[in-house]
């Protein structure tokens, strides 16, 4: 179905008025596809879900957890952009087109060359007001890496040649990190708490200098000593 056809049967189904202005395409979102819906109800972001990734198994139990989590940080009055809750729903879906309503904030992020210590300082409290919500003393299980690099190298040579050299220079280096990390996750203090695993520069919006945290589809159950050093790998 096409997207024109899509967007007035959303704005019929969720009663959200008519069109204002004609729907633009808007920049966010690796995986999705973001628009900007302006109506005579208000103005709206709305989210086409990638159908690919709507077809993975585990698609509709993590993004149910992450709805769930996301209530979560509402509840405890953290500077979210959730989900618009509609017909009793978050997750909406025609045509077999999966989608989440957001309202539409004049917000901005910013790139990585624009970002100070004082933002660091800022989104850190907030993440550590985030960990301290729910804290529960068990281990956290996460997957050793296990990554054959030496096959990585040799479909390199014949696929990708011009990086073959290079990763094979550093194949002892890439073999040793993984060990290293590997020996590292043993350390861990047996820590859970709710986890952003993807709350990264592109998914925060600063207005009047204020952080407000979007895409929260990656909310999971984690360690904040893992959130510390490296962005966890989204679930969904």
């Amino acid at each position: 179905m096409e997207h024109s056809v899509i967007f007035h049967k959303i704005l019929t189904d969720l009663n959200l008025g008519s069109f204002v202005l004609q729907p633009q395409r808007v920049s966010g979102g690796f995986m999705h596809k973001m628009y900007c819906l302006e109506t005579t109800t208000g103005k709206y972001a709305l989210k086409l879900l990638n159908p690919v990734i709507m077809k993975r198994p585990s698609a509709f139990q993590n993004y149910q957890k992450a709805e769930r989590l996301e209530r979560v940080l509402q509840e405890n009055k953290m500077p979210i952009v959730p989900a618009m809750e509609i017909n009793g729903r978050k997750m909406q879906c025609i045509e077999n087109q999966y989608y989440y309503v957001f309202p539409w904030v004049e917000g901005s992020a910013l790139p990585g060359d624009e970002i100070k210590e004082e933002h660091c300082k800022i989104v850190g409290e907030l993440l550590a007001k985030i960990h301290k919500i729910e804290q529960i003393e068990k281990p956290f299980v996460r997957d050793e890496i296990s990554i054959d690099w030496g096959a990585y190298i040799a479909t390199a040579t014949t696929e990708c040649p011009e990086i073959a050299d290079k990763l094979n220079s550093y194949r002892e280096i890439l073999y040793a990190c993984q060990e290293e990390f590997n020996r590292a996750l043993k350390k861990i203090p047996a820590v859970t708490c709710i986890s952003n695993g993807d709350m990264d520069c592109k998914n925060i919006l600063w207005v009047n200098g204020n952080p407000l945290i979007i895409d929260l589809e990656c909310l999971d159950y984690g360690n904040p000593f893992c959130d510390l050093i490296y962005k966890q790998t989204p679930t969904i």
